[in-house]
């Protein structure tokens, strides 16, 4: 009996912790894209502007250089809302849900999701699925970032409750 009260509070400390972590990586989300992804963007249309108000051609150049990269910055941030606004608490299909979240990112991303999930056992532990979670969205970060001229995205993932083996690819 004296174990399982320390059983049930640990359960609920690690169910409070989740609550917590959940809510933070919302008002960071929110933060993020009511306030520096505003302002950036914000400096793009100041860019805009001294491109349109320039004669200088040399001036256009670098204005229109700077203002791809304002571009892909906000992108960025957009992507980093996203992530954080992903759920990364799974109840029970961890397959399903990578597999869910890669053909999101794919497909606001214009890449093609190759999808191969094996899932048998019973369901890894909470952590365990909360952190590959935050593997395949930092994997796939690094896709969006590094891997211009990407077609394809393979993700391959099985377990048997027991253990488990998670690929990300590009092409």
């Amino acid at each position: 009996e004296r174990h399982g009260v320390g059983l049930d509070t640990a359960l609920l400390f690690d169910d409070v912790r989740a609550i917590a972590t959940a809510e933070e990586r919302q008002r960071l989300a929110r933060d993020i894209h009511d306030g520096v992804a505003q302002d950036v963007a914000s400096l793009g249309y100041v860019i805009d502007e001294l491109a349109a108000s320039s004669a200088d051609p040399q001036v256009r150049s670098v204005a229109e250089s700077l203002r791809g990269e304002v571009s892909r910055v906000v992108s960025e941030l957009r992507h980093s809302v996203f992530d954080l606004r992903s759920q990364t608490r799974v109840d029970g299909d961890l397959g399903a849900a990578l597999g869910d979240y890669v053909r999101g990112v794919c497909q606001r991303s214009d890449l093609l999701a190759h999808i191969a999930v094996d899932s048998t056992g019973t369901p890894l532990q909470a952590r365990v699925q909360a952190e590959l979670m935050w593997i395949a969205q930092e994997a796939m970060s690094n896709v969006r970032k590094h891997a211009r001229g990407a077609e394809n995205v393979w993700l391959t993932f099985h377990t048997d409750g027991i253990g488990f083996g998670m690929t990300i690819a590009n092409d």
